[in-house]
């Protein structure tokens, strides 16, 4: 470090006060190995966030160059030197381009409204979401309660357009039981349509029917998937022996 660096600081400490010394003996720490730093200590800091301004000398020529932070409201820089003044916030920037649909993008729904489940032959809507607003594919998951007639069998699916089609059915009990039964698969839609949940019964049984339920399809890609996977949906089909 030059004897005429350590001279100029001097003489810059000498016209800053005991806060402005503080500062550019920081500022000389850091310069001296080719770094930059700026006053930290309390009253840098107070006068910073009154103006909304920082405040600084430096020596043009000098190698490496001494910054001094103000940091007293009357103070100035020495003869020979430049003063420089930057914000220390930024202006507010533009307003950017609204971004791709996230992973949090998605549709949820719930019900109560019971729906007898009564047909072995076709299948029963028990729950339709919202349209989704992007095109993707969607992870479904919930969850349905279903009154179970004795001996009787429940099968439900997500749909439309299933990639991974996932059917869960509960049953045969042998009374009359409420049951739970947990839903997950992959659907494949275009923005505007609605995810649904179908189920279908084993014995056309009455007395078998929908309680309860919610559903969420969160988006996890946004492309489409094959084109295989819009030719329709995988309906929920009773698997004999399973329970």
């Amino acid at each position: 470090m030059s004897v005429g660096f350590i001279e100029h600081v001097r003489r810059v400490t000498g016209r800053m006060g005991f806060g402005g010394a503080l500062a550019a003996g920081v500022a000389l720490a850091a310069l001296a190995t080719g770094g930059v730093a700026l006053a930290s200590d309390s009253a840098a800091t107070g006068k910073i966030a009154a103006t909304g301004k920082i405040r600084a000398c430096y020596h043009p020529g000098s190698q490496p160059a001494a910054l001094g932070v103000l940091t007293r409201k009357h103070a100035s820089c020495p003869k020979g030197d430049n003063r420089l003044s930057w914000n220390a916030v930024g202006p507010q920037g533009p307003q950017g381009p609204q971004g791709p649909a996230g992973l949090s993008t998605g549709v949820t729904t719930s019900s109560t409204a019971v729906v007898p489940i009564d047909s072995n032959s076709s299948t029963v809507t028990v729950m339709t979401a919202p349209p989704v607003p992007a095109d993707g594919l969607y992870y479904v998951s919930g969850s349905v309660t279903v009154l179970l007639a004795a001996n009787d069998t429940v099968a439900c699916a997500p749909i439309p357009n299933n990639v991974e089609p996932q059917t869960s059915q509960a049953g045969p009990w042998p009374n009359n039981t409420s049951v739970s039964i947990a839903l997950s698969g992959v659907v494949s839609l275009a923005a505007g349509q609605a995810p649904k949940v179908l189920c279908i019964d084993a014995t056309s049984n009455p007395s078998t029917s929908f309680g309860e339920g919610s559903m969420t399809a969160t988006l996890i890609s946004s492309s489409v998937g094959p084109s295989s996977a819009r030719r329709g949906p995988v309906l929920p089909k009773i698997i004999t022996g399973a329970r």
